[in-house]
């Protein structure tokens, strides 16, 4: 305990003695261009002044802050592993003592190691902000840690702890909304968006095991979209719409293009094998478009997203009705003959 006093005491003494020094003119001018950069969506501008500003001023009074709208410049431009680097920096400025910005570098370095696909790690980061979710605000500490811890265990195949999590992301948010503290019109939205939504780095599946770990925690995650999308409050409506699209779209893309195993085997049979694990993947896909059809709180109100859908149903029922691989002439195109939903 003795020791713990002494560190905070410590960070606190070299915070005061940074403050004590005046910033430079310069000092102060990379830093405000940084942040006007990061308010106006130029993350590569404030990325270039932030730099300058640490490189310039490596003991600026305001380090641990620079080193935070940094990593953040660089994640908004989907730089995750630079990006990381930059949040530990500030984590590490701490040292273990518990402060609002430690906690928020903590939670985006669990965003950008998700991004990355380590989710073990993803595990561990968001394990280590347990002790300092009160400096987070409630959304994020009610719903969406314990939503994205969930997704997390899902996708390593703990059924059990993502069923346990998800639980806790349904309880937090019942609590939140059942209070009055905040305008739900205004944080609903992004709250259900942040809970539902994946990095996009998340969708260049690598395998065939590991896009399927992905199927079974989206089956969860796109419902958290979905409500997004029900709020109809701009911009999360319209970005969960296209974050549901792109997903879709995208993992059919993964299926349409598995090649066939390579080897000594009879080609005949390695098509066969290809188009065996398609119609399963895809019928798999079939039943996460119609959960989503079934999770819909109002089944008349026409969403876009469902509209905007039937394209990808149509290829993936051409997908599943194709005539199986059976002739000598692998080149001939088989006719689909299946009735599609209209």
């Amino acid at each position: 305990m003795r020791h713990l006093l002494l560190l905070i005491l410590f960070v606190q003494m070299s915070c005061s003695v940074a403050e004590l020094r005046a910033p430079s003119q310069k000092e102060r001018s990379f830093y405000e261009i940084g942040l006007d950069s990061l308010s106006e969506g130029k993350y590569t501008q404030a990325e270039e002044k932030f730099k300058e500003l640490l490189n310039n001023f490596p003991t600026t009074r305001w380090l641990s802050s620079s080193y935070y709208h940094l990593g953040y410049a660089l994640e908004m431009q989907q730089k995750y592993p630079e990006a990381a680097e930059k949040y530990n920096k500030v984590v590490e400025y701490y040292q273990g003592a518990q402060s609002k910005e430690a906690a928020e570098a903590q939670y985006r370095l669990s965003i950008c190691l998700e991004a990355m696909g380590d989710d073990n790690k993803v595990v561990l980061a968001l394990k280590q902000i347990q002790p300092s979710l009160k400096y987070l605000s409630k959304e994020i500490a009610e719903t969406e840690w314990p939503a994205r811890m969930a997704a997390a265990y899902a996708r390593l195949g703990d059924q059990d702890e993502a069923k346990l999590y998800y639980a806790k992301a349904d309880l937090g948010l019942k609590k939140i909304r059942s209070g009055t503290f905040l305008d739900t019109s205004r944080w609903l939205p992004k709250t259900f968006y942040s809970m539902g939504a994946t990095p996009e780095g998340r969708l260049e599946f690598d395998s065939i095991e590991n896009f399927e770990k992905f199927l079974l925690s989206f089956g969860n995650s796109q419902v958290w979209l979905l409500r997004a999308i029900e709020t109809k409050v701009n911009p999360w409506d319209d970005m969960a719409t296209k974050h549901l699209l792109n997903v879709y779209n995208k993992s059919f893309e993964f299926i349409d293009k598995i090649p066939p195993e390579e080897g000594g085997q009879d080609k005949m049979l390695a098509l066969k094998k290809r188009q065996e694990v398609q119609k399963a993947l895809a019928t798999k896909l079939d039943s996460l478009i119609n959960n989503l059809k079934a999770e819909q709180k109002n089944k008349k109100s026409n969403l876009a997203v469902f509209k905007e859908l039937k394209p990808l149903e149509y290829r993936v029922d051409l997908l599943l009705q194709q005539r199986d691989v059976r002739d000598k002439d692998i080149r001939q195109v088989p006719k689909y003959r299946g009735k599609i939903r209209q």
